[in-house]
C-alpha cells in the first residue's frame, strides 16, 4: 500500500499492485504536510497545519489517538524502529517524541531556530537525525536529549532526511539547494566518543535505558562536513530514502513551496 497526505484534510491510501485508489482517512481539520507508515506496516502518523499528530490503522476510517502539544504546524513524522514512539517536527521550532500507546509526550529537544522540516530515527532507535528551514542539520541522542552533532554545508530549507541500514551508518539529506549530501555519522560518532573520553565529560551507565533519564549537563557537538554531494541541474530535492540495498531514492519538484 501507499499513502498520500494532502491539503484537503484526507490522506489517501492506494494499491501499489492496481495503481487505484482504496479509501480515504479523514479526521484533520486542515491541510496534512506529512505522513509515515509504521515499520510493520500497520499504522499511519499524519503532522498538520492545525498543530496535531494524529494515529491511524488501516481498518480505521478516523483517527485511533491525536497528539497534541507543539505550538504550531506539524510539518514531519516519522516512527521509532520499534513501533512505540513517533517523532515530529513542528513549525514551532521543537522536536517531540510521543508514546504511541498513552499518547504522552516522553521527550522535547530544542536548538533549531527554524521550524524543523524533517526527522528520522536511526535504525537502532538510539540517534535522532532533524532538520531546519535554514539548512541546519543536528544529530542527537535520544536517550540523553544530547545535540551530538552539527552537519554544516546545506543553504536552504532541508526537506529530506534519512539513515543508511547496517553497520555503514551513512546520512543522506535532501534540500531545496539542489542537492543531496552523505555524512559519514559512524566515523563522527567514534571521533566525538574518544574527544568524551579524554576530556571525561560523560559518563553513561552500560545499562542505561533507550529513554532514561536525560543528561542535562553536556552542551558540546561536533561539526561535521559531507563525504559527498551530488547536485540536480537545477531543480530543489522534496525526499530522499535510503533503501533496504542502502541505493538511495531521490524526488525532486520544480518548485517547492
Amino acid at each position: 500500500f501507499m499513502a498520500s497526505a494532502s491539503e484537503d484534510g484526507t490522506v489517501r491510501i492506494w494499491s501499489a499492485d492496481t495503481r487505484s485508489y482504496l479509501l480515504s482517512l479523514r479526521g484533520h481539520n486542515s491541510p496534512i504536510w506529512a505522513v509515515d507508515w509504521s515499520p510493520e506496516g500497520s499504522y499511519l502518523a499524519t503532522g498538520s497545519y492545525d498543530g496535531t499528530m494524529r494515529l491511524w490503522r488501516m481498518e480505521h476510517h478516523y483517527p485511533l489517538r491525536m497528539f497534541v502539544g507543539h505550538a504550531a504546524d506539524v510539518d514531519c513524522v516519522a516512527f521509532h524502529p520499534n513501533c512505540n514512539y513517533i517523532v515530529t517536527g513542528g513549525t514551532d521550532r521543537t522536536i517531540r517524541i510521543w508514546d504511541a500507546y498513552t499518547g504522552d509526550k516522553v521527550r522535547i529537544f530544542r536548538g533549531h531556530v527554524t521550524g524543523v522540516t524533517a526527522v528520522r530515527f536511526s535504525p537502532d532507535g538510539k540517534s535522532l537525525v532533524s532538520g531546519g528551514e535554514n539548512g541546519e542539520v543536528y544529530i542527537w541522542d535520544v536517550g540523553s536529549e544530547r545535540m551530538v552533532h552539527r552537519l554544516a554545508g546545506h543553504e536552504d530549507i532541508i526537506t529530506a532526511v534519512d539513515f543508511s541500514y547496517g553497520k555503514e551508518s551513512l546520512l543522506v539529506t535532501g534540500c531545496v539547494d539542489c542537492s543531496l549530501r552523505f555524512w559519514d555519522i559512524a566515523a563522527a560518532d567514534k571521533s566525538v566518543q574518544q574527544e568524551d573520553s579524554n576530556v571525561n565529560m560523560v559518563a553513561k551507565e552500560e545499562n542505561e535505558e533507550l529513554f532514561g533519564v536525560p543528561d542535562k549537563g553536556v552542551e558540546s557537538s561536533s561539526i561535521l562536513t559531507p563525504v559527498k554531494t551530488l547536485r540536480t541541474k537545477n531543480t530543489p530535492v522534496v525526499t530522499a530514502r535510503f533503501g533496504l540495498t542502502n541505493v538511495v531514492f531521490g524526488c525532486g519538484a520544480p518548485e517547492v513551496l
